[in-house]
């Protein structure tokens, strides 16, 4: 039964991925490809069906986008050069994985003929151009609007400027110096500042710090100092007060059970001078097991207010008192004696001496939990700073 419903799947998955439904349904770059990767692969002389089917896949698909593309260029709109650019690579990578095929040859005698757009390749590079026109002069518009202190436009800027290096070229006039200029101005600069006094108050800093709890959660476009450069203006700056912070001693609770029975080790049997069984007497052995339970428990905690002023205008933008508790309670349970007096054996747990974590780690349990909190602050309130 088995065997003949991954038959019945396997079938479905085959037709589901047939050119021919693909075409019937207008989805012609993928029966192209599809047609493409069973031509490539065979070493025989393929069917005329599917000579055929390739003829048309790739017919209807230039056609499209040809057409789309010429729509787009007669419109005369600079922002469509991206779109266009686009549409054009489609058909040079079309005419590019083609080419090596040629001639396409059915086993029945039935040879393809395929009408290429010659010209795509200039089409391609007048498009490329135009869009990294549009995009520079996009970026330049953006920018412009950036160095009125508009952070926002520097990275919308710092987007076209990519986008233009990355996919049309990446040597464009002054590409790389705008975008270095969209970066500074695009970036936020913030200034974190620890208040806080004590062993502990050092150690949960020093943790947080080391596990990245502001400087790993942000943006791209945001920067973080703990120490204040001086050639370095900032826009920012981050409070972190620890207020309150606390690692209580180790509670232990001990309780110990003994259970003890009556185990029958043998039986002693009296026979009479004929052999025959006239007493049996049970022997008794008392046996006891104790059932010994150490529960240790441990408090720690901790309260951080977290506040952001705008450096500008002295205003708060954002702030939160972040508490926290780590509590530590666990159990150990061991049998000591002879477990055959237990009725049920416990489980037992824990392992080792039973005792508390230390304060060391009990606090970096807390600055790891507190580091979680941040994130959710920084991306609730400055994300978008």
């Amino acid at each position: 039964m088995t065997r003949i419903f991954l038959l019945f799947v396997s079938l479905v998955l085959f037709a589901c991925a047939s050119p021919t439904k693909m075409l019937e349904k207008g989805q012609n770059d993928r029966a192209f490809n599809q047609y493409v990767r069973q031509l490539s692969g065979k070493k025989s002389l393929p069917k005329t069906a599917d000579v055929q089917g390739l003829e048309t896949a790739f017919r209807r698909a230039n056609e499209f986008d040809l057409a789309i593309a010429d729509s787009l260029r007669s419109n005369g709109g600079e922002a469509l050069w991206p779109t266009i650019n686009a549409l054009d690579r489609n058909i040079q990578a079309r005419q590019r994985v083609l080419r090596p095929l040629l001639p396409v040859q059915s086993k029945e005698g039935y040879t393809a003929q395929f009408s290429f757009v010659e010209k795509i390749d200039s089409l391609e590079s007048e498009s490329r151009e135009r869009a990294a026109e549009h995009l520079y002069n996009m970026a330049e518009f953006t920018l412009a609007q950036a160095r009125s202190y508009n952070r926002l436009s520097a990275r919308e800027a710092y987007g076209y400027l990519s986008d233009l290096k990355k996919n049309y070229f990446s040597d464009w006039r002054d590409t790389e110096a705008l975008l270095a200029e969209a970066l500074e101005l695009g970036t936020t600069r913030f200034l974190v500042t620890e208040q806080g006094t004590g062993y502990y108050a050092s150690q949960f800093f020093t943790t947080l710090r080391s596990q990245g709890a502001i400087t790993n959660t942000p943006s791209f476009w945001h920067t973080f100092d703990f120490q204040e450069q001086s050639n370095r203006q900032y826009d920012y700056v981050i409070y972190l007060q620890l207020n309150n912070i606390f690692s209580g001693s180790e509670n232990r609770t001990e309780s110990n059970t003994t259970v003890t029975k009556d185990l029958e080790i043998r039986v002693d049997v009296v026979k009479d001078s004929s052999g025959n069984v006239i007493e049996r007497t049970p022997v008794y052995e008392k046996i006891s097991a104790t059932i010994t339970e150490v529960r240790i428990e441990k408090d720690a905690w901790a309260s951080l207010y977290v506040q952001v002023v705008d450096l500008q205008t002295g205003a708060e933008v954002a702030g939160d008192n972040l508490e926290i508790f780590n509590n530590f309670d666990q159990t150990w349970v061991t049998i000591s004696g002879d477990e055959r007096a237990l009725d049920s054996k416990p489980f037992c747990t824990g392992f080792g001496i039973p005792s508390a974590p230390s304060d060391w780690s009990m606090i970096w349990d807390l600055a790891y939990t507190m580091k979680g909190r941040l994130g959710r602050f920084w991306w609730t309130y400055g994300e978008n700073l």
